[in-house]
């Protein structure tokens, strides 16, 4: 069994407000969690309003198939038009 997590770094720079931020990131972690079956939480820069860390934790048969998912779930980040990616990594634990 393998463990994956994905730390993602988002910029949104449209957000006036934490507000605003709190839209944007509820409404990705939804539509992530939702899409890829995957479990989704803001893990950092909580206190900024531009940006955000969320962390992406899936569990699988093998390594590939989470880097499959994972793969998936950046794209669907990079498509977003409310967010931008600015760095992620990944890891099997």
């Amino acid at each position: 069994m393998k463990i994956g997590l994905l730390q993602i770094k988002i910029e949104i720079p449209w957000a006036l407000s934490l507000k605003d931020k709190r839209t944007a990131v509820k409404g990705l972690k939804r539509r992530i969690s939702d899409r890829f079956n995957v479990a989704v939480s803001e893990t950092g820069d909580l206190n900024y309003k531009n940006s955000a860390e969320l962390s992406v934790v899936t569990v699988s048969n093998a390594a590939s198939v989470n880097d499959k998912i994972f793969a998936s779930v950046v794209n669907y980040i990079e498509t977003d038009r409310n967010v931008e990616l600015a760095d992620y990594r990944t890891e099997q634990l």
